[in-house]
């Protein structure tokens, strides 16, 4: 008895001893935060700058996509480059001998801005135009009427991406304004066609670009944003920078037999047979695993969590496993560790007493990265394979690979600059890299090799309630919000010049 006395103080001894291992390594983290004082805003701009932003969602400039059969509205986006012209004539018609503009592709617009030191390796911002339709009849205020309030700007656009582009122009007006050119060069490519993949704004940019022999240090487009509730377990907002992006991929699922009169049904039809093979895109989806970006991400947030989540993201060395299965049954968090498969398009059938000889579906993958388009058709071939009669193609030319991760280290100078205002302007963020699950316009960019360093996101404070209003109803930014959002480009172009630079051994002009 006494042995086993003597044993189960040893086990308690060992256990608490574990425990306060832990707590210990928990504290260390927590020690090492520093927790920024709160500022109050800067007053760069009058918050009367909302205004143009309404003006600007006036204007409906939805892209299409070419199955859609609707056409470009020329007049909208002919309307809203007159409306920018006027708002901003010291950018577009008297700018000084260090700003000029060039109209690419139709409706997409490239500013060069350059800097005092032609030494000093340009960056460049990006925005665009263009919006997603919308259903009229589910939004609170009109979608185009720019409407506003005590608190907010409504419509579409508001947050995907008219915000950007205004609040862009609004922080080069103010530079002008002032004389305060620039140390380090930069450009602002607002493109007209990002929704539709961009192949006439940012890949006629890219190849612009390209003819002028220039490569840029990094690039900052539209992306993630400063999210409040982005992990569990921590209240404080997360600033998510978008380092790495998904690759795209459409597949074509086909199932074709011979046609009948509905009167004398088999036992399958193509339609059942094709509903069955669905179903194994969503039962049998992609395995999920914690990626290196979520490992980063995890570390960073750990420090400001609260009990107990603090202990188990401190020691992730143990917890690893109960983390990432707690991350995959969440719908959110998992896309970030998979590739993601949805069935968005199906088709069969055109008379109601014919059983169809032919049942078609699309199926839309979100590729990790670490994989490949012919792994994950190879994956999605090897699902049905047993299934008579069904096939899994490529649809048309709707893919691309995985853009892989750009660097984010202590010194990378276009991460480390966007961090360092994200702390300026919004001092209470955790600052961390993550993965874009959504596709951008840059790969073309990227594909160009104008830059590896590439930063997708949208310095604006929002809630998981703001984030699905985004391509969806009731699209609304405040007017504080939109206000930071200048200030925070111009304190950026200002970080950019105070850093110690590359040097960039080409001059270039528009």
């Amino acid at each position: 008895m006494s042995e086993m006395r003597a044993a189960v103080h040893v086990g308690l001894f060992v256990l608490t001893a574990f425990l306060l291992y832990l707590a210990s390594r928990t504290a260390v983290l927590k020690a090492s935060v520093q927790y920024p004082n709160s500022r109050a805003l800067e007053k760069n701009f009058p918050i009367s700058i909302y205004k143009g932003l309404s003006e600007a969602i006036r204007f409906p400039t939805i892209s299409y996509d070419l199955h859609s059969g609707k056409q470009l509205n020329h007049t909208a986006f002919e309307g809203l480059h007159n409306l920018i012209f006027k708002r901003f004539p010291r950018i577009f018609r008297n700018p000084p001998e260090w700003v000029l503009h060039r109209v690419i592709g139709n409706y997409s617009l490239l500013i060069q801005v350059r800097g005092l030191d032609l030494r000093l390796k340009p960056y460049m911002l990006c925005a665009h135009f263009d919006v997603v339709p919308v259903d009229k009849k589910f939004w609170t205020h009109p979608p185009f009427d720019g409407y506003t309030d005590d608190v907010y700007v409504w419509g579409r656009g508001a947050l995907d991406d008219k915000h950007n582009v205004m609040a862009l122009l609004e922080m080069l007006a103010y530079r002008i304004h002032f004389k305060n050119r620039p140390q380090r060069g930069f450009f602002i490519a607002l493109g007209h066609d990002e929704e539709v993949h961009g192949y006439s704004g940012a890949k006629t940019i890219a190849k612009y670009l390209r003819t002028l022999k220039v490569t840029l240090d990094f690039i900052m487009d539209e992306g993630l944003v400063i999210l409040q509730g982005a992990v569990p377990g921590v209240d404080t907002p997360v600033a998510l920078i978008g380092v790495a992006e998904k690759g795209y991929l459409t597949v074509k699922v086909k199932c074709e037999s011979v046609s009948k009169h509905a009167s004398m049904p088999s036992r399958e039809t193509v339609i059942t047979t094709l509903s069955r093979a669905l179903t194994r895109f969503i039962n049998d989806a992609h395995p999920a695993y914690m990626t290196a970006l979520q490992e980063s991400l995890i570390k960073e947030v750990a420090p400001y969590a609260r009990f107990p989540y603090d202990i188990i993201y401190s020691n992730l060395w143990l917890f690893h496993p109960l983390v990432e299965l707690a991350m995959a049954r969440n719908e959110i968090i998992s896309s970030q560790m998979r590739t993601t498969s949805a069935v968005t398009v199906i088709q069969g059938g055109s008379k109601e007493n014919t059983i169809p000889n032919r049942a078609e579906a699309l199926v839309n993958h979100r590729i990790l990265p670490g994989q490949t388009i012919e792994e994950v058709l190879q994956y999605d071939r090897k699902l049905v394979k047993d299934i008579p009669n069904v096939s899994v193609d490529i649809y048309k030319k709707s893919w691309s690979e995985p853009i892989p991760s750009s660097p984010y280290s202590d010194n990378t100078f276009g991460y480390q600059n966007i961090k360092r205002t994200v702390k300026r302007i919004y001092p209470e963020a955790i600052v961390a890299p993550h993965l874009m699950v959504a596709n951008t316009d840059t790969r073309h960019y990227f594909e160009a090799n104008l830059t590896t360093n590439i930063y997708r996101f949208s310095p604006v404070l929002l809630t998981i309630d703001d984030i699905s209003t985004i391509h969806g109803n009731n699209e609304r930014i405040s007017k504080l919000n939109f206000r930071r959002l200048a200030d925070f480009y111009l304190q950026l172009t200002r970080n950019c010049d105070e850093t110690a630079p590359p040097i960039w051994q080409r001059k270039s002009e528009l």
